[in-house]
């Protein structure tokens, strides 16, 4: 009996986990610069290009990579305005740009954001560590999601 309890939990969690999907528009949000921890609100978003939110752990492997690969490729993200999204405090973060992704540091297009909130997680349904969002900038549609992705070579085939 335990056993049929247990396989109809796992079932009922894996496929809840399976129906949380990406959202198709960007929702409303609140996250904090991570330089001076003022507000960054959706209506900061730029109208052109692509915007590209990249929900990271400083200490995760796959993070990492992507976020260096990111750094390599930066050139073809150039009609990108890319948002590293972390829960973790602003020492960590400084730890992991240091570390992996120094280029990254003064581009402007790139912004790292403090989800102090904790609000990325119920709006953008992630499942792994990294948990990419390509939108486009005009519309605010969502164009591709990846989960748990280390290859920032795979989205920059989206980017036209």
């Amino acid at each position: 009996m335990k056993k049929l309890i247990v396989i109809l939990l796992s079932i009922y969690f894996t496929s809840y986990a399976a129906a949380q999907k990406a959202p198709v528009t960007i929702p409303d949000f609140t996250f904090y610069l991570l330089q001076n921890n003022q507000p960054f609100k959706q209506d900061k978003l730029p109208s052109s290009g692509y915007i590209i939110f990249n929900y990271y752990d400083p200490g995760c492997g796959h993070c990492q990579k992507m976020a260096a690969g990111i750094a390599k490729n930066i050139d073809k993200f150039s009609k990108s305005q890319i948002y590293f999204v972390t829960i973790n405090d602003k020492p960590y973060v400084d730890g992991f740009i240091e570390m992996y992704i120094p280029a990254l540091k003064n581009r402007k297009n790139v912004v790292f954001l403090h989800d102090k909130d904790i609000e990325f997680i119920p709006k953008f349904n992630p499942t792994q560590y990294p948990s990419v969002y390509l939108y486009d900038a005009k519309t605010k549609k969502l164009i591709r999601h990846f989960d748990g992705e280390e290859d920032a070579r795979k989205l920059v085939t989206y980017l036209k």
